[in-house]
């Protein structure tokens, strides 16, 4: 489990290299649980709801909120 900062944003450091992503205020401070499998992400709050799957892509330092 990994938690939001206050503007819903995590970072993830695949390949050594930083990325910043989230799914927007209104879920600013939730814990979260991610599931990375190579660029395929995917983030659900704590009781399983999907909040956002997204393409990692690996040339973009931020990952665009849609």
């Amino acid at each position: 489990m990994v938690g939001f900062d206050r503007s819903a944003m995590v970072t993830l450091r695949p390949s050594c290299r930083l990325h910043h992503t989230g799914t927007g205020n209104a879920h600013g401070g939730w814990r979260v649980a991610m599931s990375i499998g190579d660029l395929d992400i995917e983030i659900v709050g704590r009781e399983g709801s999907p909040l956002r799957r997204l393409v990692l892509e690996p040339i973009k330092d931020d990952q665009n909120i849609p």
